[in-house]
């Protein structure tokens, strides 16, 4: 995925919260998670990923004189550069420590940094309990994309090292100077596999690390720039890659049969003519980084400067060599440079296929969270029937909250099972979110459900989280752990009253989930719940309870 400016600020700022605070969440999660969120970057985007890793939190306002009080770390909002989030380390009486996320820690004055600051602060609170679900997991899968990247690099090194020595026997001595050339073209390949990714949008830590190396470096900014290409369409990152590619595999090709019949350096002639070529180029690339875009691509200037270490290499050669071209000679140089070339033309387009997944799902996530949108879907969504006077539902969550998943569940239904621990997880975060719960089925799902609907209503949801929980889904030896509640004299009739109010509300299957009254949509899933709770009213989608004769 690939972020602006002001995203990767919002994403290298919580990624510092978490690892000071000591979360267990990997530095992907944070950046895929706020990268979909639909108001990221902003601290709403904050707030609600922080929920999802159960980090306590809130965003206020913070006076003047309360600034020294705050727990920190915490993270403040700047009105500096179009906006800032600066996690604040450390707060004294006269100075402040705050992150600049391109500059690195800043202790500046305190009246300094109240001219930039507008007050909203974002404080935060993590439990024992804070953490990403699968941290362990999550955090493997992301040690193994990191590595992945370096992986291939370096087996490439160790390929091109093991294809020296097999072609060392053709030598007596490989000379000093073609050792150069090699590193130089090895070299050539890493940085131009990286501006390559860098074009491509790819966002790690390696490219973070050399492109956003101080205030003048932005790679990106050369890159894409119109400059970066060749008629528009070729650019010269791609050129430099066959370039150097090119050449290695020429050398390499080298060390295995002579490509010259006199041998000696005029092996390398085409390549230190070549090489002669590209020095034109540098001159305009420094030009245009200094004067035009007055920006610096470290990358950019690596490539330069490994064009020049080349002439240097065989600028003593230079009135001795011979371009004696050889049938061998054109067709290996016909194959080194044409072979990355088409490689490169096969893998381009999936490549950038890729690297717009990550865009087309936040479009998705924006367009599913449209205000108009989500009103105008829930608006012709099913009602739910009211819930009848004498209709017993068991209750979870905050009794008092304002929002209300109603679903319709069947104890021995598979997606209802995986359903069940997704509800009470939402319900653990969210405060502001109860559940109610209607049974349907028949045969063995009536048994638990007639169990159920006997115990209070405590009990009940502590039986429902072990019978939906436990691996051995057999009725029998459930129902021998539940005790029977001697007072409830009902549950059948209970049972016969739930099967009307199915039949009213014309259930075809489970689980069906409303919220606030309208029958959620399929494009909507549990953790969507809390975005769609902020956009819809509840007096509008409500709808009252009512007496079971009545509804006949």
């Amino acid at each position: 995925m690939k972020l602006n400016d002001a995203e990767k600020n919002a994403v290298a700022a919580l990624s510092y919260m978490m690892e000071a605070t000591g979360v267990k969440v990997t530095t992907k999660s944070v950046r895929e998670q706020l990268y979909l969120h639909p108001d990221f970057p902003s601290l709403l985007s904050f707030s609600d990923v922080l929920k999802e890793w159960s980090v306590p939190n809130i965003a206020t306002r913070v006076l003047r004189e309360q600034l020294t009080e705050i727990p920190l770390p915490a993270v403040a909002y700047l009105e500096s550069n179009g906006g800032y989030f600066a996690p604040i380390r450390s707060v004294s009486a006269t100075n402040i420590e705050w992150l600049d996320t391109q500059r690195g820690w800043q202790n500046e004055p305190l009246e300094e940094f109240y001219r930039k600051w507008n007050h909203v602060t974002l404080l935060v609170e993590p439990s024992a309990n804070s953490a990403e679900n699968d941290f362990a997991t999550k955090r493997k899968e992301d040690f193994l994309e990191q590595a992945r990247k370096p992986f291939v690099l370096a087996g490439l090194l160790i390929c091109v090292l093991l294809l020296g020595l097999v072609g060392a026997s053709h030598f007596s001595q490989i000379p000093w100077y073609f050792v150069a050339l090699l590193l130089t073209k090895t070299t050539g390949v890493a940085v131009s596999v990286l501006l390559l990714m860098q074009t491509l949008g790819s966002d790690n830590a390696i490219l973070r690390s050399i492109c956003g190396f101080d205030s003048r470096t932005n790679c990106n900014n050369i890159l894409s720039s119109d400059a970066a290409k060749l008629w528009g369409w070729l650019g010269w990152s791609e050129i430099g890659f066959v370039y150097f590619a090119g050449g290695l595999i020429y050398l390499l090709i080298s060390l295995t049969s002579p490509l010259t019949p006199s041998g000696g350096t005029n092996i390398l002639s085409p390549l230190w003519g070549l090489g002669a070529l590209t020095l034109p180029y540098t001159v305009y690339s420094v030009y245009y980084q200094y004067f035009v875009a007055k920006t610096w691509c470290p990358l950019c200037l690596a490539v330069q400067a490994l064009f020049w270490l080349e002439f240097l290499i065989g600028i003593n050669w230079w009135p001795s060599l011979r371009f004696d071209l050889s049938l061998a000679t054109v067709a290996a140089l016909g194959f080194s440079f044409l072979l990355p070339a088409v490689l490169w033309v096969f893998v381009k387009k999936p490549l950038q296929d890729a690297a717009q997944v990550w865009p087309l799902r936040r479009e998705l996530q924006k367009s599913k969270f449209n205000p108009e949108y989500v009103e105008s879907l829930f608006a012709k969504q099913p009602q739910m029937p009211p819930i009848f006077e004498d209709m017993r539902v068991l209750q979870m969550g905050n009794s008092k909250a304002e929002n209300t998943l109603t679903v319709v569940t069947n104890p021995v239904c598979g997606p209802c099972i995986r359903l069940h621990p997704e509800i009470e997880a939402l319900l653990q975060k969210n405060d502001g979110l109860r559940c109610q719960f209607v049974f349907t089925g028949a045969g063995q799902s009536m048994e638990v459900a007639q169990r159920l609907l006997s115990l209070p209503n405590e009990q009940a949801i502590e039986a429902m989280h072990h019978w939906y929980t436990s691996k051995n889904k057999n009725v029998a030896e459930w129902l021998k752990t539940v005790a029977t509640n001697p007072e409830e004299a009902r549950p059948t009739q209970q049972l016969n009253i739930h099967a009307e109010w199915c039949k009213m509300a014309e259930i075809v299957a489970t689980p069906t989930i409303y919220l606030n009254g309208r029958q959620m949509p399929l494009v909507y899933n549990l953790s969507d719940v809390e975005n769609l709770c902020r956009i819809l009213s509840v007096e509008q989608y409500s709808t009252p309870t009512k007496d079971l004769a009545e509804s006949r």
